[in-house]
């Protein structure tokens, strides 16, 4: 469909959200920022959270030693506008299970009113913390986010392919399903695997570390900004695990150790200037 009809329907699917005809789909719009609109991303940038690690010279940003570009692609904002998905499709994700072979952060920009209530589905799994603030009713929550451990990514692969199995489908790879209530159950009950429930309300930041599962479910229609970045930390966790998380980007695996390389240089250098 063209911009038009699209922002047209994001506008109309605050309350009542439209999904493709037939398809299940959830309509979704995704962009980076060109090399000639870097400068108007100059303030959102600097007012990302965390910058040592998201800004595109972060010192803990490992990202920022991809050279070409390879590298400008990897430290430039994404922007995301998606359609709400309706309470009554609960195993319909914005963001089916994933893993990335990076960090990210993703900002809620924008959140359109919410007039029904969060239905209990949505909210199980959700701490008392979160609950009481959507109960205080000064937040306006736009996702509603299911982040598991990277350690449990084997578990949970093992998990779908049995489920797979199970209704004569082909074994598959976890990205491409959204786990619903009932498969989040079986999988904390038959596998002993749970992850964080997290409500987004507009203006929070969402943080997923570096091969972790995690999806998203639109609550209303929203817009967000997301940063890519590779902490030490995820990096050390992706030299740990050999070939690295299901899903992750062979070029950036296969340049990791360039990356380190690199970092660990320029720390020895500095270390030597302090003689």
């Amino acid at each position: 469909m063209g911009s038009g009809r699209f922002w047209d329907g994001f506008a109309a699917s605050a309350t009542c959200p439209v999904l493709e005809q037939g398809t299940g789909d959830v309509l979704k719009l995704e962009s980076g920022f060109g090399d000639m609109q870097l400068c108007r991303a100059t303030n959102l940038s600097a007012s990302l959270p965390l910058p040592e690690y998201c800004g595109p010279h972060g010192r803990l940003n490992l990202a920022s030693y991809l050279r070409g570009e390879r590298g400008r692609r990897w430290l430039r904002p994404r922007v995301c506008a998606a359609y709400g998905v309706r309470p009554q499709d609960g195993s319909v994700g914005t963001k089916n299970l994933t893993v990335e072979a990076a960090d990210t952060i993703s900002v809620l920009v924008h959140a359109a009113a919410r007039h029904e209530p969060l239905l209990h589905a949505e909210a199980d799994g959700m701490d008392e913390l979160l609950q009481e603030r959507l109960r205080g009713g000064g937040s306006r929550p736009g996702a509603l986010w299911h982040i598991f451990r990277a350690e449990d990514a084997g578990r949970i692969q093992d998990f779908l392919h049995k489920v797979d199995q199970g209704q004569g489908g082909a074994a598959e790879d976890p990205p491409g399903r959204y786990l619903d209530l009932e498969l989040r159950r079986r999988l904390r009950e038959e596998c002993g695997v749970s992850g964080w429930t997290l409500l987004q309300c507009l203006g929070d930041a969402v943080l997923v570390p570096a091969g972790a599962p995690h999806q998203v479910q639109n609550l209303t229609s929203t817009i967000t900004v997301e940063q890519r970045f590779l902490s030490p930390e995820s990096a050390a966790h992706l030299g740990d695990h050999g070939a690295g998380p299901p899903g992750a980007a062979r070029w950036l695996r296969a340049q990791l150790d360039g990356m380190i390389l690199a970092a660990v240089r320029e720390a020895v250098g500095v270390l030597q200037g302090c003689r």
